[in-house]
């Protein structure tokens, strides 16, 4: 077929693929910074951009901006950029592959499983088949090896890995029919190379062209053409940056109307998500995101094998555009971390579906996550421990085989404070610290008792009667370590106030003064939404931030103006509390603003803006302020 991309025609074969939006362009990753320049004009990358909720216009308006983001393993520009380093000259047989950690090292060093080193490239070969590989710029500490593949479903293994010399060339020949695929290690020991991407050339071959189908490199009407073909492994291949996934030719095919895109979108949007829950933040060498690979399988279910990041997601006769509950309870077994104590395995990886569900659905109400928590009750209370402990229900968590019941008291601690299990995270990879701590947290008891001192110290409150009323057998000693901090105990809540922000038309919510609560102020539960402690008398407005989600699963954070009075008194800040002569009810005012959200796009969004009310002197009461958001643009 002949395409013309960016003014450049070129000429391939179908199975090929990538050459229809691949154009032969220099490699402006060696020449210039702003490595989105290259793209401007390629459809498949613009239509990658929209899909994450951005446009060329963003990235190019601020380029130094655009490039602390690229850097950043925690912006999903990271991510994208690396794709585009990786497979952005394949059409030239130049692949620049990551450098990854051994899985040995990537376990000790961040508390879960592993993940998969090895890429797919663009070839297919048949027993004999040989290849010339060439590798450049590959450091001492860094192997880099060719391996094959030709089993397609259950624990797939890549077979006849060869090590390849290093800045010179290797003869690859193939032992079986399969895809030729490569992979590069770190042995550095301190992940030295983590940003590393090592140069192979396929200097020469005799296999023959396989189709990939990329994210921000392929269209949605190539994956109409794609979904379609016979491939000479019966398989079609795709890569979202973070996943490389394998499904049969038949369920592709009946896949012709799944928006691909979205699919690896929210496959990758959801895999960061997991990052942030554990506190993968890049902070320092011990909380980097792993740079290895997930290897999505839909040819089998329902399983996720520790040491490759292998998954089985075969939920169904074709390719969803919307993930479920099934593929982020799969994920989530790769990033639950050790911290979890036996009982735990089918628990403590929801932790992560339910923040999945969040980022691409909102604070749905109904059984859209999953029916049993729907069930068990499940709310996105934000003091959710607080509504707990004032109901006065108690439970059996160490016989309970409940798992969803179990998992409840994970989710009170979660949406009570969203940066809990970020912090427990990274205190666990601290006290662990790659295995030089291991005896510190080797038995369930060590572990039960660092989970309730951790969660109180990242809560900034006493949880002892929450975990006692929960049913977790902590110890003596643990109960010691948390009365010495002298934290409060969490308020019970007894009231909730809600109200309706639709477009940019302020809302203003009253809270009546009740039991001497004569200065209220609203915080947040995470600087990321807003302050989280009473001021005394401070003006302006207050920034306030809250996530929204479109039709196609976008999550994108706005910002909101927030302003706090009492009475007929003066305006000030949400956070404010005040004496007030003239009346004594806290008035909240919330707005939205369009200027401030100059990078929303086009489209409707729904969300809840979660506030906590306080009063500055009755310190033991508490009400929460839910403003549900329906926002226009």
């Amino acid at each position: 077929m002949n395409i013309l991309k960016s003014g450049i025609q070129k000429k391939c074969v179908a199975a090929a693929l990538l050459c229809a939006s691949v154009t032969s362009l220099p490699l402006y990753a060696e020449t210039t910074a702003n490595w989105w320049e290259r793209w401007q004009d390629n459809q498949a990358f613009n239509e990658a951009l929209d899909e994450l909720g951005m446009s060329y216009q963003l990235l190019s308006e601020d380029p130094q901006k655009t490039l602390t983001r690229s850097a950043d393993p925690t912006d999903v520009l990271y991510w994208q950029k690396r794709t585009m380093q990786i497979y952005g000259d394949a059409d030239k047989d130049i692949y620049y592959i990551p450098a990854i950690e051994d899985h040995d090292e990537a376990r000790a060093r961040t508390g879960f499983t592993g993940r998969n080193p090895y890429f797919n490239t663009y070839y297919y070969g048949e027993q004999g088949d040989t290849f010339t590989l060439t590798t450049s710029s590959q450091p001492d500490d860094v192997v880099c090896y060719a391996g094959l593949e030709n089993q397609y479903s259950g624990t797939i293994t890549t077979k006849y890995q060869v090590q390849l010399n290093a800045n010179h060339s290797t003869q690859y020949t193939l032992s079986e029919n399969g895809l030729m695929l490569l992979a590069c290690w770190d042995k550095s020991g301190t992940y030295s190379h983590m940003n590393t991407l090592v140069r192979v050339d396929v200097t020469s071959t005799t296999a023959k062209k396989h189709p990939l189908f990329v994210f921000g490199l392929n269209t949605k009407e190539e994956w109409k053409a794609l979904s379609q073909q016979s491939t000479p492994t019966g398989q079609t291949l795709l890569f979202d940056g973070r996943s490389r996934y394998v499904v049969n030719n038949s369920t592709a095919k009946a896949s012709l109307n799944t928006n691909v895109l979205q699919m690896l979108r929210e496959q990758l949007s959801y895999v960061m998500d997991y990052d942030r829950v554990n506190g993968l933040d890049g902070s320092s060498y011990l909380h980097q995101p792993l740079r290895g690979l997930n290897f999505g399988i839909f040819n089998s279910c329902c399983w996720s094998q520790g040491g490759a990041g292998r998954i089985g997601i075969g939920f169904g006769n074709s390719l969803p555009t919307k993930t479920s509950w099934g593929h982020w309870h799969e994920y989530g077994h790769q990033n639950q971390m050790t911290w979890a104590w036996d009982g735990l395995t089918e628990v403590t990886n929801n932790i992560m579906s339910v923040s999945a569900c969040r980022v691409l659905r909102g604070e749905v109400t109904d059984k859209s996550c999953h029916e049993n928590l729907y069930y068990n009750n499940f709310s996105w209370d934000q003091q959710a421990v607080g509504s707990f402990l004032n109901s006065g229900e108690t439970h059996q968590f160490d016989t309970d085989n409940d798992v969803f019941r179990k998992l409840m008291m994970f989710t009170q601690l979660k949406t009570s404070w969203p940066d809990l299990f970020a912090y427990i995270g990274k205190a666990y990879r601290e006290t662990y610290n790659e295995g030089k701590g291991k005896s510190l947290v080797a038995t369930n008891q060590q572990k039960i008792d660092f989970f309730v001192i951790n969660a109180s110290k990242a809560a900034g409150h006493d949880l002892r009667e929450f975990f006692t009323r929960w049913g977790l057998g902590y110890s003596a000693d643990a109960d010691s370590q948390i009365a010495a901090l002298k934290l409060p105990q969490p308020n019970k809540v007894t009231k909730t106030f809600t109200s309706s922000l639709n477009g940019s038309s302020p809302i203003t919510i009253e809270v009546p003064a009740e039991d001497n609560t004569v200065n209220i102020a609203f915080v947040t539960n995470t600087p990321k939404a807003g302050p989280t402690s009473l001021v005394w008398v401070e003006d302006g407005e207050t920034p306030l931030y809250a996530q929204v989600v479109d039709s196609r699963n976008r999550s994108f954070i706005v910002k909101l103006r927030g302003q706090n009075s009492h009475g007929g008194c003066n305006i000030h800040s949400v956070n404010t509390a005040v004496n007030c002569n003239s009346g004594t009810s806290a008035y909240l005012r919330v707005a939205y603003k369009a200027e401030d959200n100059p990078h929303l796009p086009q489209g409707s969004y729904t969300g809840v803006l979660h506030l906590i009310a306080r009063d500055w002197h009755n310190t033991g009461w508490t009400a929460n302020v839910n403003v549900d958001l329906s926002i226009v643009k």
